[in-house]
């Protein structure tokens, strides 16, 4: 959408991640060059690798809340 990542940006981040995922190896394959080094920008910028994730819920644990 611009020059420097925006809502919008963030907002489709999880979806395209995803989408790439199912089958790495054949969306590196594919011809989404600009997508390709779009998700690879996300991947490895400093807003996700330093995300606090956590753990998958599991039955019994107490609920969490998120700040």
């Amino acid at each position: 959408m611009a020059d420097k990542p925006t809502l919008v940006d963030i907002a489709i981040f999880p979806f395209i991640r995803q989408f790439a995922f199912v089958d790495k190896g054949r969306f590196d394959q594919a011809p989404y060059k600009y997508l390709q080094l779009w998700l690879d920008y996300f991947l490895t910028s400093p807003f996700f690798l330093n995300m606090n994730k956590q753990p998958p819920w599991q039955p019994g644990d107490k609920p969490r809340l998120f700040p």
